[in-house]
């Protein structure tokens, strides 16, 4: 009896242009994805209010300003 990866071997050497295919598919539809994806580093939105970061973070802005 054949194991699943010796099957799966067979399939992809036997279908090549299919896993080429298959595999441009995926990375186009995972690059239009990341298109759309937005990377937020505020740490005044990642931490609560009264964290000492975000305390220490005013006070680093206020005294040499930052956006």
């Amino acid at each position: 009896m054949r194991t699943v990866l010796r099957r799966y071997a067979e399939f992809v050497v036997a279908h090549p242009w299919m896993i080429l295919l298959a595999s441009l598919l995926v990375s186009a539809v995972m690059g239009a994805g990341a298109m759309r994806l937005r990377i937020d580093t505020d740490p005044e939105k990642a931490l609560p209010a009264n964290n000492h970061y975000i305390a220490l973070d005013r006070k680093i802005r206020k005294e040499f300003g930052g956006p």
